[in-house]
């Protein structure tokens, strides 16, 4: 649409305007002023100057764009001065250990100093002020990331994965043990721990054909620190000949072999029932051997008796300390039981296996 038309256009709906006459005037006037402001060429017009004189050239035309509020208030109210070398280790001071700056982190601490001033490689220099900072170190929580998760074994079956490994030296018992030897099968935490008089790889070798090979058959992996007792030839000639595969854990990273976790919470049920008899620890074993296997295990839930053998094992206490009285005092065998004398009995049993174990 040409200017004339609009021109024209606009005087006519100004006269049937229902406005008053001076306001229809006024208008008339300021469109009879301005009808020629523009020549026809888009973006020239004669009746101001240039402010910057470009002489002929086409004048550039640019759709309009929306600057965000951030660009805007940096390019309108914001002129970042470029920091010298010699003011950089000024400034890092004052926005980073001055009391308003609040020893603030990296990229609190950019973000101010960005805000001003500029120099190149601000970033890094930031970045080894604030970690070298000594208040910091001193006064702030590590912010380093956590290990990551392991990655543990996910044995298929019972007794595929079994780990072996000594603990001691103890306090040596009256019988000659010094040592315990420890067996963990990795998916139903079954254990077998016994007490054996030297850490050797013949012992070694001789309880995992007792213990392990006999009870439970043959395991696909033996899993094993890197103890002299089972890297010997020994040890390794028995294991392959029973069939199982010898896997070492890596040195200096024992979280590989389950009977780690194991040996903490034997030496700290020992510790528990010996009191001041320190020699008497082997005495303790099969019981608490017993509390293990029929514990629910934080991994599965379930008790290492329940998964290996599918029986929930349920013994009242009172009949395991009358097999153990038993056992140790055959006279009680002939002993008739009255009602009130059994009840007496029961109440006073513990006690009287507590005290004889500790003997």
């Amino acid at each position: 649409m040409s200017l004339d038309l609009v021109r024209s256009d606009l005087t006519a709906k100004l006269s049937e305007a229902s406005l008053s006459e001076n306001n229809k005037d006024a208008l008339l006037n300021l469109l009879s002023k301005f009808s020629s402001l523009f020549d026809g060429q888009l973006g020239r017009t004669a009746l101001t100057e240039h402010a910057i004189e470009t002489g002929n050239a086409t004048p550039v035309n640019l759709p309009p764009y929306r600057t965000s509020p951030a660009k805007k208030r940096v390019i309108e109210e914001q002129l970042k001065l470029f920091a010298p070398t010699s003011l950089r280790g000024t400034l890092l001071d004052y926005y980073h250990d001055h009391p308003t700056a609040g020893h603030l982190g990296v990229s609190k601490t950019l973000a101010r100093l960005r805000f001003r001033f500029f120099w190149p490689k601000m970033a890094a220099d930031v970045k080894r002020y604030v970690i070298s900072c000594s208040v910091c170190q001193l006064t702030k929580p590590s912010q380093k990331k956590a290990a990551g998760l392991m990655v543990p074994i996910v044995p298929q079956k019972p007794w595929e994965y079994v780990g072996v490994d000594f603990v001691g030296p103890l306090p040596r018992t009256p019988t000659g043990n010094a040592y315990l030897i420890v067996f963990v099968d990795y998916l139903t935490k079954w254990v077998e721990a016994s007490a054996v008089k030297e850490a050797t790889s013949q012992v070694a070798a001789g309880k995992f054909v007792t213990d392990i090979f006999a009870r439970h058959g043959t395991p696909t992996y033996l899993i094993s620190d890197r103890g002299s007792p089972f890297v010997s030839e020994l040890f390794e000639h028995v294991v392959s000949a029973l069939g199982s595969v010898h896997r070492l854990t890596t040195a200096y990273h024992p979280q590989t072999n389950a009977t780690e976790r194991v040996n903490r919470t034997l030496k700290t049920a020992i510790r528990a029932y010996v009191g001041d008899k320190h020699t008497s620890w082997d005495k303790f074993l099969p019981q608490i051997c017993f509390a293990l296997r029929t514990a629910p295990h934080g991994s599965t839930g379930l008790t290492p008796a329940m998964i290996s053998t599918h029986i929930c094992i349920n013994i009242q206490c009172f009949l395991f300390y009358s097999i153990y009285l038993i056992i140790y005092f055959p006279p009680l065998l002939y002993i008739g039981f009255s009602s009130s004398y059994f009840s007496t009995f029961v109440v006073q049993l513990p006690n009287f296996a507590v005290q004889e174990t500790a003997q």
